[in-house]
């Protein structure tokens, strides 16, 4: 029986990292940043100076989901460095000198946008914080001893569930039979939030070491993934009023010509394919109901 830490078992990722990890026949453990964590928790603050795990707790795998996250967040606040670059660092250094199995989520951000389907062997090109702060903390990662054969790095495009925004402000607008606003003018490549989950539990356990890319199929534009996203929900198409990030104003500080990942080593290595956008919907549907 496999047993897992899940390092930010409260964020979107983590908390449905454990549901898959048991799901899957693991025991789990999360950390969380809250003083009193729980039943299932043990607290970890990533944005302390004083990061140790207790290594004699019986865990083979740990599970790095825990992030400042956010473009905007990581332009301004004054732990992302540390959150997102150090400590996964500190903490690997710990989990790998004690043969412990190492899995950090990173972002397919990591590359500027330019190229379609950036290969999993390709070298980052970050072009904001967030996206310097993952690219950083990758490469530091690949330096401690032991990564090579006990660490994983999985990358992920945009993961969305039915409380990422906008989502949230779509279903309360559909609800009440009023249009939504998607911009036509940004894409993205989206992945559902079980399907991030289940394919990390998949890397995480097949001990296979190196770079792996989960991604959906294809690049879509925010009007045509709500457009489909009507399609699943039965909700006239209608109410899809489209309009652009520039006219609404919104400051984007990442937007890529290409979102979506190339997948081929992680397709050889562990048979997952990319997700098509029809998987994403019914995934977002069925969480939707499951509120």
């Amino acid at each position: 029986m496999c047993r897992v830490l899940v390092i930010g078992a409260d964020s979107r990722i983590g908390a449905e990292m454990l549901r898959a990890c048991e799901t899957m026949g693991s025991v789990v453990i999360g950390t969380s940043r809250r003083r009193a964590p729980g039943p299932g928790r043990v607290y970890l603050d990533l944005g302390s100076g004083h990061l140790r795990l207790d290594l004699t707790q019986a865990y083979d795998i740990a599970i790095m989901a825990a992030a400042i996250g956010g473009f905007e967040a990581c332009e301004t606040h004054p732990q992302a460095e540390q959150v997102n670059v150090v400590a996964p660092e500190t903490i690997a250094r710990q989990l790998i000198g004690d043969g412990r199995r190492v899995v950090f989520i990173s972002t397919s951000s990591v590359f500027d946008g330019s190229r379609p389907y950036c290969a999993e062997e390709d070298v980052p090109s970050p072009v904001c914080a967030y996206s310097r702060q993952k690219a950083e903390a990758e490469r530091r990662l690949r330096l401690i001893p032991g990564f090579d054969r006990l660490g994983a790095i999985v990358r992920l495009t945009k993961v969305l569930s039915p409380e990422t925004p906008p989502l949230p402000a779509w279903f309360a607008a559909l609800e009440k039979g009023s249009e939504i606003r998607p911009f036509s003018d940004l894409i993205f490549a989206p992945i559902s939030v079980q399907f991030a989950a289940l394919g990390i539990e998949r890397i995480a356990t097949s001990g296979s070491s190196g770079v792996f890319h989960l991604s959906g199929a294809n690049d879509v534009t925010h009007e045509q993934f709500a457009r489909a996203l009507m399609a699943g929900l039965r909700a006239p198409e209608e109410l899809v009023n489209p309009t652009t990030s520039h006219a609404s104003g919104v400051r984007i500080l990442y937007q890529p010509r290409h979102g979506a990942l190339g997948m081929k080593r992680t397709q050889a290595t562990l048979g997952i394919a990319p997700q098509e956008v029809a998987g994403v919907v019914r995934d977002l549907v069925f969480g939707r109901r499951a509120l």
